[in-house]
């Protein structure tokens, strides 16, 4: 599914992005430049990674996948209160390598709110559904005055609050 596919489903509402960031960053000229989306209770990505994020015969670096899962998972958080996170601990699972140019999907879930610590899970696939990387991680929440600072950095406002109501809205008519 596209980023355009994503985005244009019922309930799929668009995260914000920062510029510069290595991976939602449209100015970055070395980055991935991803969407993430919230759709049916979980965050959503599609990439299609460049031979600039390739090693050895085209194969896709694991760190550049592992980047993609950290910030999918990390955003997990906002579909239950409105959030950052930061990553306290990673763990990823490679199955089968990715091409340069080959379109890729991925997702994150949020296992569990703990207050001081959000549990999330994601994956990487290809459109086929043949799982490239699963991950597992630990993330702690910003304390607010980090929050307001990295919002302010990031120029986006009330945006990030307005996300978040968009998701909550999102999720009661999903039920």
């Amino acid at each position: 599914m596209t980023d355009q596919a994503i985005g244009l489903s019922p309930g799929a509402v668009a995260l914000p992005r920062y510029s510069e960031c290595f991976v939602c960053g449209r100015n970055n000229a070395t980055g991935l430049d991803v969407t993430f989306y919230y759709r049916h209770g979980r965050i959503e990505a599609g990439f299609t990674p460049k031979k600039e994020h390739a090693g050895y015969r085209d194969i896709v670096h694991g760190g550049v996948l592992a980047a993609l899962l950290d910030e999918i998972m990390g955003w997990t958080a906002v579909i239950s209160r409105p959030v950052m996170c930061m990553a306290v601990e990673i763990a990823v699972r490679y199955k089968t390598s990715a091409k340069a140019g080959e379109r890729l999907l991925a997702y994150g879930e949020l296992v569990a709110d703990k207050k001081r610590l959000i549990l999330a899970r994601g994956a990487i696939e290809r459109e086929d559904g043949t799982v490239l990387c699963v991950g597992e991680g630990k993330f702690m929440p910003l304390p607010g005055d980090e929050q307001k600072r990295v919002i302010e950095y990031a120029g986006w406002g009330t945006r990030f609050d307005e996300v978040f109501q968009r998701i909550q809205e999102s999720r009661r008519r999903e039920g």
